[in-house]
């Protein structure tokens, strides 16, 4: 009875834990309070449809209960998200401006830079057309490790927990403090 008491506590102090991990860089010159109103632009969704709403979802709820205001086009910010379910993905941004080296602003610099989306991640990042810079880039990982069924309701209902948990964190860090 010991060994098997000894076994189970070895196996739950070594199992993984998958929590999921936010990190957020954004723009230390960018004005944030003067972002009134966000524009959805085009990123990397999810295949499932279903899952994609989620996030449109989650997002806009949140943007909405920090005083922004969606506008179909022309907002103060353009909000994109990329997703990567299965495999790790490369996203290029149309641009991302030159508000400062990486090193300063921890937001990639350069048009159309690539950057990867390892498995199991969402990115939300939001630009300023404004200052021609990704202003706001927000990571979850660990948040969409599961293997698609072929049953896309059964699919969104599996993650769907996980994945507003995951966009409520990363948008409660915005906006950022400075």
């Amino acid at each position: 009875m010991k060994h098997l008491l000894l076994l189970l506590t070895l196996f739950v102090f070594t199992t993984p834990v998958l929590a999921q991990k936010i990190k957020i860089n954004f723009d230390k010159n960018a004005d944030f309070s003067k972002f009134k109103t966000y524009s959805w632009t085009r990123g990397a969704p999810p295949t499932n449809p279903l899952i994609n709403q989620i996030i449109i979802d989650t997002v806009e709820q949140s943007l909405a209960a920090k005083g922004l205001t969606k506008v179909n086009d022309g907002g103060d910010l353009l909000i994109s998200v990329a997703v990567a379910i299965m495999y790790d993905i490369q996203v290029a941004q149309q641009s991302r401006g030159n508000t400062g080296s990486d090193i300063q602003t921890g937001i990639p610099t350069g048009a159309g830079q690539p950057f990867d989306v390892r498995k199991g991640s969402l990115v939300v990042d939001m630009e300023s057309p404004a200052l021609k810079s990704i202003v706001w880039h927000g990571l979850a990982s660990d948040t969409l490790r599961y293997e698609p069924s072929g049953d896309m309701q059964k699919d969104a209902k599996k993650v769907e927990g996980r994945l507003r948990k995951a966009v409520y964190k990363l948008m409660d860090k915005y906006p950022p403090a400075k």
